[in-house]
Parts: structure tokens; sequence; C-alpha cells
């Protein structure tokens, strides 16, 4: 354990054909705070780099061997795609050019209320597997302008495309 740098290491192994950025992770074998969880910030064959460990609780320099433990994950089917959702909210501290960026993002379930001629509701669970608050967009990225003709009417069911009517939901069946 280097104190200094927040980094546990290993003579041998491969530590990212388990672990990656964001895992909680822990050595139960070590003594004091150096057993204590953390986050990955860094992982290479050999070396992870701890994340927001805690003033209070600081590192100390150790070494011998130990088992490293995971936290359990929960695992969305392989087959779903994750998406990336950026926030931003110009009038608080950080300004118009500072974003939240949640990446990993999976849908893990979804309720709807459908009602004639009324307003339709929905809600949905999500799961990310990372989030940076209070930081600029990354290098490189652009935003597209929001849409600004309506895409559906929850009113009538009606779907538009280009601002003219592309159909109407008649029917709705989740499984």
């Amino acid at each position: 354990v280097d104190e200094a740098a927040n980094t546990f290491s290993a003579d041998s192994g491969d530590f990212t054909l388990i672990y990656k950025v964001g895992d909680l992770v822990s050595f139960p074998d070590l003594t004091g705070n150096n057993a204590k969880p953390f986050v990955a910030t860094e992982v290479t064959p050999t070396v992870i780099t701890g994340g927001n460990i805690p003033i209070n609780q600081p590192l100390s320099p150790e070494t011998g061997a130990s088992g490293i433990q995971g936290a359990a994950k929960a695992v969305i089917d392989d087959i779903c795609t994750s998406f990336t959702i950026i926030e931003n909210y110009p009038n608080l501290e950080g300004g118009p050019d500072i974003y939240t960026i949640t990446r990993g993002v999976k849908i893990t379930g979804w309720n709807f209320t459908l009602s004639v001629n009324d307003n339709n509701t929905g809600t949905f669970s999500m799961l990310g597997l990372s989030q940076e608050v209070n930081v600029p967009l990354p290098e490189g990225a652009t935003l597209e302008a929001a849409q600004e003709t309506q895409v559906y009417s929850g009113v009538d069911g009606t779907i538009y495309e280009d601002g003219g009517i592309l159909g109407y939901v008649i029917v709705l069946t989740a499984h």
C-alpha cells in the first residue's frame, strides 16, 4: 500500500480481468483503514488506485499478501445498450458550461399510466456506472439544439415527425 498515492499494488496477477474504474473494492486481509472499501479511480494489471478515501481514514504503508474483494454488482443483461445522460443547470453554481455527466446508464424498469383525453405519464428506473459532477463537456463533444417541435401528444396518441403527423398510437403492450 502506498499511502501517498492511494495505490494498492500486486506483484503478479491482473486486476483488470475483474475490476474497472468505479468499482467498490477492498482488501479485507490488510489492517486498519487499508482494509476499508474504496472506489477504484484507476485500474492497471498490478495497481488499483483508490479515490474518495476520507481524510480522517488515511492509508498507511503496508506490505504482505492480501485477498481482494469487490462489492456485489447489479448486472443488467449483456445485450442491453447503455447511454450517457448529460445534465446542465445554467442558473446554478457551475454556470452554463458546467455539466453533470452520468455514464453507462441502463434502464432497469419502467411504468406508464395511459389515459384517453388526458396526459399520459411514465417513470423509468435507471442505474448508472459512473457520474462526474461540475465538469465541462468532454473534449470534442457537441450538443445538438433541443428539438422545438412536438414529437408525441399524450392526449390523443398522435406521433409527429418534422411537424407533420406520422401516425397514431392505438395499442401499447408491455412485456
